[in-house]
């Protein structure tokens, strides 16, 4: 008994800084420190009955050796396949039974695991993840191994066989020397992963998986001092694992400038990026940087979008700091400017104009105003998106493991981007662009005529220094040695969660006006955001045959390009200046209107959206502008493959109307600007409309605000019904064939029953949950866990489009190529199985315990109060 009280006196946490925040930008903590080196953070916020937890590793891809890229990522995938206590798959079935949601991601500097869930699963949810800390070892087996290795490769195959999927592979390559850590991407070389052995894994956790080099972060319900007593229990006897120095490597500096050409088998136009070195996270140049690169490439006010995308050299150009989910370099950082050209223009006369576009900025390319502006929007961005316990925390994991557990003040970042000044910008500019070396990736598309060929120019992803040796590196893994968790309790004995709280259900609120417009609403006090959603029922389903195929659509888009008072450019900028954003839509059946801003800013907000819907600027050349593009954009999804199964998809199940015929390049070009004038004095209206509104606003003021729409008038608008069209007689299998794909994008179903809230939809829809609807679902464990065909597969029911129309069931997933066929067929056995056998008594409870506690999360964000 003596060594158990031992024990718990060892692991008793310290209290290390308590901050209340004062600032909307800033976030309130608890931090303390546990004996074997954990840090604990805690935020509480009791507005929902909900808690994020998030377990942050400081370690990511650029602690691999160089020859075994992929690691990181890898382990990641890993450490979802069960512990010593926890059954394989176990993990996300126990958490999405109490109603959670549970994932991870790992980038170059750190790995994280989270989840969110009802706050009753809270001790549950830290005695799992103290279990992967402590005994993940004793859960491994190579089936699990072999099995996440595929899963990898074909998530890699997922997001590289794509338009500019391998893109950051080849930027960072040029960029950086083979040796730096950062030369590799996040996910690896295919090659490296077929090297790795489960010793490679073993070694991986034991090096960087220790409680002296991850931080605990709860935020949301929770009570600090009870979450603190829980990890004490729980993580307080894992030991502390080998001492974790601050990476440090040899700044990068381009000796040259440096130039590749590939070609995209899965591109349309061409793409040039062009890179130079920047400043990693935290360096005094990072703020100027951040403000350069929306000046010269984030706006239509930005330099390269006048000098590139007004004068029509360029489809897009633009630039950014420290790019491409890239975010929070350690290291090193970089900045990379990018264009996207038309396809009848050549790669040269495009790398020309980018490099023009460059040299030529300098103070006269920009206003106080404009300096002023992107300020504004980055102060608006500090501010907003605090509303969920998630965010607080990936906040405070941010600054947790980029301070080397030093936390700051996020108002403290805000103070250095407000003091940037015109000549810090130009500085940057002079110290970082203008005279220094670049890199310069070109990715061009394989011409159709060429598609016979297409294997030749197909890319592979490999490591060009696969037999480097770093015996530094190599040495952080000699020597290292297994951990023995020494507990004051029975670990094998999981705990039951008590009863969940009652979710917070907003509170709604209706009314409708004189001209039919009906008005839904919640007041929320969580954040002081606003969304303010027009929805008009009607779209592509008015043009009959009186107007070209998709005129709603580009009717939509020229009223996102300024009004009769502003040019797009003009407009865009009143809208930075009050950190807000205003955006039309259309599809096949709605019109959509979309405002978002904040409480401060409403009356002007306001005004500009009454402006923006009754004074488009239907300017002609900029409809041609706009037009070209959509007429690029429709050629070059026409290459993907998941745009060529949705086309085929929707015409087998849809039939010869609207929602079965996709949109081509002729369509568009037969749309003019006048089709568009006369569509929207014909149908804009708020006949079948309604508008949704979620902010902190309560229903009498933003109705006096929204005043204008009550004098909006009606025209009497019917909206025509379809006929709903016949079934396949017979099962069938269509085909589109996209030349040495890696995968194969799949989608197997049929029409099925329409939409309603508590019949056959409803009850179909509880139905498939243990079918298709969940990680632990028999589709997912497999074809993606026991097959390792797939990252991922999903089913479920759709409503019908339109109220007469059915819906559809679907079994989605991009599979291995060479196991397309036999995906297929285990999808059918799966669906038969579960039609002749049913539900088993535990996924019947499973899937009853799921879904009623996930409740709970349904209401927390503005987004989700608006949906």
């Amino acid at each position: 008994m003596a060594s158990l009280f031992a024990t718990a006196s060892w692991a008793q946490a310290t209290l290390v800084k308590k901050v209340d925040a004062t600032n909307s930008m800033d976030i309130s903590y608890s931090q303390y420190k546990l004996p074997n080196g954990l840090t604990i953070l805690v935020h509480e916020d009791h507005s929902d009955p909900v808690v994020h937890l998030n377990v942050t590793y400081h370690v990511g891809s650029a602690r691999e050796v160089p020859g075994k890229s992929g690691f990181a990522h890898f382990f990641e995938h890993m450490l979802f396949q069960g512990s010593k206590h926890v059954a394989d798959e176990e993990h996300f079935k126990i958490i999405t039974q109490y109603g959670g949601d549970v994932n991870g991601n790992t980038t170059r500097d750190r790995t994280v695991y989270v989840e969110t869930f009802p706050s009753n699963f809270t001790e549950t949810a830290l005695w799992m993840e103290s279990d992967r800390m402590g005994f993940f070892l004793e859960g491994f087996t190579q089936k699990k191994f072999e099995n996440q290795r595929a899963t990898v490769k074909n998530e890699k195959d997922q997001s590289y066989d794509v338009p500019y999927g391998f893109a950051q592979e080849v930027i960072t390559q040029q960029l950086f020397p083979a040796e730096h850590p950062y030369s590799w991407s996040t996910i690896g070389y295919v090659d490296d992963l077929d090297r790795a052995d489960s010793n490679d894994l073993k070694n991986f956790f034991l090096r960087w998986y220790g409680p002296n080099n991850a931080a605990i972060i709860l935020s949301g319900d929770v009570n600090t001092e009870q979450v603190v007593k829980w990890v004490e229990k729980y993580f307080g006897g894992i030991p502390a694992g080998p001492v974790v120095m601050k990476q440090r490597v040899k700044p990068v500096a381009l000796t040259e400038d440096k130039a590749i050409t590939v070609t995209d088998i899965n591109a349309y136009s061409p793409l040039i990026f062009k890179s130079y070195m920047g400043a990693p996270v935290n360096h005094a140049d990072e703020p100027a940087l951040d403000i350069l690169a929306s000046l010269i490439g984030g706006t239509r006010n930005s330099h390269l979008y006048k000098s590139l995308v007004d004068s029509e050299k360029a489809l897009q150009a633009g630039m950014a700091n420290n790019p491409m989910g890239a975010i929070n370099h350690e290291l090193a950082g970089y900045l990379f400017f990018y264009t996207v050209g038309n396809p009848a223009n050549t790669v040269l006369d495009l790398q020309t104009d980018l490099n023009n576009g460059i040299a030529s900025f300098g103070l006269d390319k920009f206003t106080d105003e404009d300096l002023s502006n992107v300020k504004t929007v980055f102060k608006s961005g500090l501010k907003s998106g605090l509303e969920t316990a998630s965010v607080k925390a990936s906040e405070l994991s941010t600054m947790w493991y980029l301070s080397d557990g030093e936390m700051y003040l996020r108002s403290s970042s805000w103070d250095k981007y407000e003091k940037v000044t015109k000549e810090d910008v130009i500085r940057v500019f002079n110290k970082y662009i203008k005279n220094a070396h670049s890199s310069t990736v070109i990715i061009e598309p394989l011409p159709f005529e060429l598609s016979d060929k297409a294997k030749e120019y197909k890319y592979r992803s490999f490591n060009p220094n696969a037999s480097y040796k770093n015996p530094v590196a190599e040495a952080e893994y000699k020597g290292l040695k297994t951990r023995t968790v020494v507990d004051n309790f029975k670990r094998e004995v999981r705990p039951v969660p008590a009863a969940p709280k009652s979710p917070v259900v907003p509170t709604i609120y209706q009314d409708k006006l004189g001209n039919g417009l009906k008005i839904i609403g919640t007041h929320s006090r969580e954040s002081e955001d606003v969304s303010i959603f027009i929805s008009i029922k009607g779209g592509r389903l008015l043009e009959g045959t009186e107007f070209p195929a998709g005129t709603a659509i580009q009717m939509a888009s020229n009223m996102n390009e300024g009004t009769a008072k502003s040019t797009p450019a003009e407009f865009e900028a009143r809208l930075d200046k009050i950190a807000s954003s205003i955006s039309f839509g259309a599809n096949n059946n709605t019109i959509t209107v979309n405002l978002n801003t904040s409480v401060e800013y409403l009356d002007e907000a306001v005004k500009l959206l009454q402006e923006a819907m009754f004074n488009p600027r239907w300017d002609k050349d900029q409809f041609g502008k706009d037009q070209k593009q959509l007429i690029q954009n429709a050629k070059s999804n026409l290459r993907s493959r998941g745009t060529g199964l949705n086309n085929v998809w929707n015409r087998v199940i849809n039939g010869d109307n609207i929602y079965g015929k996709y949109l081509v390049a002729t369509d568009i070009a037969k749309v003019s600007l006048d089709d568009c004038k006369r569509f929207y004095d014909k149908f804009f209206a708020p006949d079948n409309g309604m508008i949704i509104i979620a902010g902190n606003i309560n229903k009498e003021d933003i109705m006096n605000k929204l005043g204008f729409v009550s004098s909006w008038k009606t025209k009497g608008i019917s909206v025509p019904k379809l006929t709903p069209t016949a079934g396949l007689e017979t099962s069938q299998i269509f085909g589109v064939d996209y030349a040495n794909s890696n995968q194969s994008n799949l989608l197997l179903g049929f029409k099925a029953m329409p939409y309603d809230y508590n019949g056959e939809f409803y009850k179909s829809t509880i139905m498939n949950f243990a079918l298709g609807g969940n990680f632990n679902s028999r589709l997912n464990l497999d074809i993606r866990e026991d097959k390792g065909w797939t990252y991922g597969i999903r089913a479920g029911f759709s409503p019908g489009i339109e109220p007469e129309l059915p819906g559809y069931y679907s079994v989605g997933a991009g599979v291995n190529a060479s196991a397309t066929d036999s995906s297929i067929t285990q999808v059918l056995y799966n669906l038969q199985n579960f039609k002749d056998k049913g539900l088993t008594q535990d996924e019947f409870e499973f899937t009853k315990n799921a879904l009623l506690a996930s409740e709970g999360l349904e209401y927390e964000t503005l987004n989700q109060k608006l949906s």
